[in-house]
C-alpha cells in the first residue's frame, strides 16, 4: 500500500510538472573554440574589424516552449582587440568602453519570440548593460535545426555606438567612427 501510495505521488507530481507549472527549457553549453563574437566599423572611411576574446553565455531554448526560452551573454570589454595599436588603446578608454571602470557587457534576453519558426529565424528583446547604460535592444537570429545537437545561431546586429555611450564626447557627430556598429555572432552550442 505505502509503494502503491509512493508511485502515485511521484505520478501526480510528474503529470503536474508536465502540464504547467514549471517547464523548463533546455540548456545548451557552448563551444566557445567554435564560436565567435565579432564587430565590424568605420573609422575615418575605412573598415576596420574587431573581436571580443572572452566572454560566456548562458542559453537555455525550447522552440516549443519560448516563454520560458532565454539568453544571457557577458562579454569581456578588455578582451576586445582589432590588431591595431591605436584602435586597441582607443577602444578601452573612459569615453568609449571604460574597460577598468566597467569590465562587462552584457544582454539579457526578456522575451524570446518566433519570427518565422520553420526558417529558424527567431527575437530575441532585452537589454544591453554597457558602462551605466542599461539599454532596450531586440535582434533577430537565425538558428539551425534544433532536433540536431549541437545547434548553430547566427545574428547580424546594428548598434548605435552613441546610444550605448560610445565614443559621445571624443566623436559625438561620428565623424570619424562610424555611428552604426555591426556585430557578428556565430555560436555552436550542445544541449546538455
Amino acid at each position: 500500500m505505502r509503494f502503491l501510495r509512493n508511485t502515485l505521488a511521484v505520478s501526480l507530481f510528474s503529470v503536474a510538472l508536465l502540464s504547467g507549472g514549471a517547464v523548463f527549457a533546455a540548456t545548451y553549453d557552448v563551444d566557445y573554440t567554435a564560436s565567435k563574437i565579432g564587430v565590424r566599423a568605420e573609422h575615418a572611411g575605412k573598415p576596420f574589424t574587431g573581436t571580443f576574446g572572452k566572454w560566456t553565455a548562458e542559453i537555455n531554448f525550447d522552440a516549443d516552449n519560448l516563454p520560458a526560452s532565454k539568453i544571457t551573454a557577458v562579454l569581456d570589454a578588455a578582451s576586445f582587440k582589432t590588431g591595431d595599436k591605436i584602435y586597441d588603446g582607443t577602444v578601452h578608454k573612459a569615453d568609449w568602453f571604460n574597460s577598468k571602470a566597467f569590465p562587462e557587457i552584457k544582454f539579457e534576453s526578456e522575451q524570446i519570440t518566433a519570427v518565422d519558426a520553420a526558417n529558424g529565424e527567431y527575437k530575441a528583446e532585452g537589454h544591453i548593460s554597457i558602462k551605466s547604460l542599461n539599454v532596450p535592444y531586440s535582434f533577430i537570429f537565425t538558428l539551425s535545426d534544433p532536433t540536431q545537437n549541437p545547434i548553430h545561431a547566427k545574428a547580424t546586429l546594428s548598434l548605435d555606438r552613441l546610444a550605448l555611450g560610445l565614443g559621445a564626447t571624443s566623436d559625438p557627430k561620428a565623424e570619424w567612427v562610424s555611428k552604426d556598429v555591426t556585430m557578428v555572432l556565430d555560436i555552436t552550442a550542445s544541449a546538455q
